[in-house]
């Protein structure tokens, strides 16, 4: 049950970033160092920890690394989610819930703990803005 509870919170986090939303005002720069997360978790284990969930609930559509192809022809490589979003915007919607109006599209709703990795992972992978 806390299996299922936990793949349907993490797959929800992929409807925010199937569907092609309006562009951020401004997209965040890319930062030396990403901003501080809220989690007590060291960054390290949240990055494993928001990785895993990548794999396991995101990677059947969308890119999850720096450098491979989203299987989904229209679902966008999480590195370029800073291009559209600053990346701590997300926790937001995260937490709340995403919903999206895309048929492949699952429906996410996170815990704070999992945000925290997700956030920390998704920084992680971001291309340069140029």
């Amino acid at each position: 049950m806390a299996c299922l509870k936990t793949f349907a919170l993490l797959s929800g986090f992929c409807l925010l970033v199937a569907c092609d939303g309006p562009p951020a005002q401004s997209p965040a720069p890319a930062q030396s160092s990403p901003a501080p997360l809220e989690s007590d978790v060291p960054r390290e284990e949240l990055l494993g920890q928001g990785e895993a969930m990548a794999e396991n609930l995101c990677a059947p559509c969308h890119a999850i690394t720096r450098t491979d192809e989203s299987p989904h022809s229209s679902a966008p490589p999480l590195r370029d989610l800073s291009s559209k979003y600053p990346i701590q915007s997300l926790a937001g919607p995260l937490s709340r819930g995403i919903l999206i109006d895309h048929p492949d599209m699952p429906e996410w709703q996170f815990e704070p703990q999992h945000v925290d990795a997700l956030i920390a992972y998704l920084e992680s992978i971001q291309t340069r803005q140029e």
